[in-house]
């Protein structure tokens, strides 16, 4: 694990020890204050990424598509993961279906 040091507001310092009892019940288990303000750091990076990419289903589907264009050996991994972690939709099975039978 990467070791971060940072000058921390007394505030911002404040607002993270009073938060850490509160996620502790949320989640029914005590964490190190280090695990803590790793949740506190991803939740804040993922919250970014959602503000920034569109929540268009078009937009984003176009998204992915490109990204297939750009690392094609990736994309398809992560999406195949995906479908195993469940089931896939019935929509996808179908579709697949129909392409098995234009090329078969």
């Amino acid at each position: 694990m990467a070791e971060l040091r940072i000058n921390l507001d007394d505030p911002f310092h404040k607002m993270l020890e009073s938060l850490k009892p509160l996620a502790e019940s949320v989640i029914e288990s005590e964490m190190d204050f280090d695990t803590f303000v790793n949740v506190v750091i991803w939740r804040g990076m993922r919250g970014m990424i959602e503000d920034i990419v569109p929540g268009d289903p078009e937009i984003l589907m176009n998204s992915v598509v490109l990204m297939f264009e750009q690392n094609p050996e990736f994309i398809a991994s992560f999406i195949n993961n995906m479908l195993k972690a469940g089931a896939p939709p019935e929509e996808a099975k179908e579709r697949l279906g129909f392409i098995r039978e234009r090329l078969g």
